[in-house]
């Protein structure tokens, strides 16, 4: 994308806090924010930057959807400060978090949580040429409801990549929850007679026949909406505590947390939904490589035991792997793979495979 430096006061006032947000100077205003290393809870910062200087005030949702200075007044300026819609499509299906590019696009597919916003911290490690769209869950913006079952989740999923990219080869990568969604993606575009030149997993465990536990359903999702929401983690505490307490938090300041409570409920929601279909991805066999990794430490002690934290991931998969699985050993816990520095030694891997593979351009769609 050209450089094209601020052009009047407003736009300069909107750069220059986003240059001392992220540390760095020289932003123009098309560059992406998650390019030059913000993340989601950098974008809750900057929100509320914004909104106490008096420049803008916009949810940190819209620097999701529209991650430039440029994108985010125009957003602004569409709806009287509030962006609605942007928010709505910060929680949309499709989330491009890098849309410009010519190589085939890499659609990364959301964790248990439902949506695909840590996914932010892999793009300064990709090509600036490599397209990112998240893959995040239906229900959460409203327009459709929860996936009645695997089979329906990923027919939806394999619908959101081909309106991007109607033909192959593509390239699939999901943490968590998503590693198992994409490799049944990978399976079901490889039975279309369809290439699959990249799946990369991380930490994904294997969910079939495992029991589903309502209890602890719960007690997994109000730990997972807290870490959405920047929240300290209280394994103790129900999902209802954990709506209060972001609803003080958005009462007191709406620019500090990047979901109100209503959003927050539809995201607990899906969690219940998404971990009560796990166990019906029964997996098939992927012909070809895999890129695996593995998270090789468990700093915490404060999540429920789930199937996150289940032990030797990478082994469970070699049976569903017709191809080298490639097992990667990065030294975090299971929910810190999308941190700084683990995201970095992720990106910096997956960014090596994509070279090895050659950029290909994506194929247009027939007229």
């Amino acid at each position: 994308t050209e450089h094209v430096p601020p052009r009047d006061d407003r736009e300069r006032e909107v750069t220059r806090l986003w240059e001392e947000t992220l540390g760095i100077g020289g932003i123009g205003v098309h560059d992406n924010f998650f390019d030059l290393g913000g993340d989601s809870m950098r974008a809750v910062l900057l929100s509320g930057r914004l909104r106490q200087t008096g420049v803008l005030d916009v949810p940190a949702a819209t620097l999701l959807a529209a991650p430039t200075v440029a994108g985010v007044l125009a957003a602004a300026g569409r709806t009287d400060g509030q962006a609605p819609e942007v928010a709505s499509s910060a929680l949309g299906p499709l989330l491009p978090l890098r849309a410009e590019g010519s190589a085939a696009p890499l659609f990364c597919v959301h964790p248990g949580a439902g949506v695909a916003w840590r996914y932010t911290g892999l793009l300064p490690h990709l090509g600036g040429d490599q397209p990112v769209h998240g893959i995040q869950a239906a229900g959460l913006d409203g327009t459709r409801p929860p996936a009645p079952d695997a089979a329906a989740m990923v027919a939806h999923y394999l619908d959101l990549v081909r309106q991007v990219q109607p033909r192959g080869p593509y390239r699939l990568l999901g943490w968590s929850y998503g590693g198992f969604v994409a490799h049944a993606m990978a399976c079901a575009l490889q039975r279309d007679g369809e290439q699959v030149e990249l799946l990369a997993m991380l930490d994904a465990p294997q969910p079939h026949g495992t029991a589903h536990d309502a209890g602890a359903t719960e007690r997994q999702v109000a730990a997972l909406l807290s870490r959405v929401a920047g929240l300290p983690v209280d394994a103790q505490a129900p999902v209802e505590a954990v709506l209060d307490r972001i609803d003080a938090r958005v009462a007191a300041d709406p620019a500090s947390v990047p979901v109100t409570r209503a959003e927050a409920a539809a995201i607990a929601a899906v969690m219940r939904n998404n971990l009560r279909i796990a166990p019906q991805f029964t997996p098939g066999t992927y012909r070809g490589d895999v890129l695996f990794f593995s998270a090789a430490e468990e700093r915490h002690t404060e999540h429920p035991a789930d199937l996150a934290v289940l032990p030797n991931k990478a082994d469970s998969w070699r049976p569903y792997v017709d191809g080298t699985l490639h097992d990667h050993h990065v030294p975090c816990g299971h929910y810190e793979m999308t941190e700084p520095e683990p995201i970095a030694r992720i990106g910096e891997a997956v960014a090596k495979a994509l070279r090895a593979l050659g950029d290909r351009a994506c194929t247009p769609p027939s007229p």
